[in-house]
């Protein structure tokens, strides 16, 4: 049984994924996440925090989870113009690293 209570206790044997920001954004509030403003560069946690991955990830790892976000968030499929824009930075933020 699914449940929105955060305080709801979580069955044994269920797998937990953590969900990055845009993922998260793009299913409770896909409208909303287009007003939010422009921002500086992004850091590399912000990155890692978005596509959902742990700090150190390879890069295949990082083009893997890019791609999965896309097919959720962008704007063909209901997502923004914002999001996949975010989702593209934290991409190239971390890609920058493994050059």
């Amino acid at each position: 049984m699914i449940t929105t209570d955060p305080r709801a206790p979580i069955p044994a044997g269920t797998s937990i994924r953590v969900v990055s920001l845009a993922a998260l954004l793009a299913a409770l509030a896909p409208s909303a996440a287009s007003a939010l403003p422009p921002r500086g560069p992004m850091s590399q946690e912000e990155a890692y925090q978005i596509l959902g991955l742990q700090p150190g990830a390879k890069s295949e790892e990082i083009i893997r989870a890019h791609r999965t976000l896309m097919k959720r968030i962008h704007p063909d499929q209901g997502g923004t113009n914002y999001l996949a824009a975010r989702v593209n930075e934290a991409k190239d933020t971390l890609l920058r690293q493994h050059r």
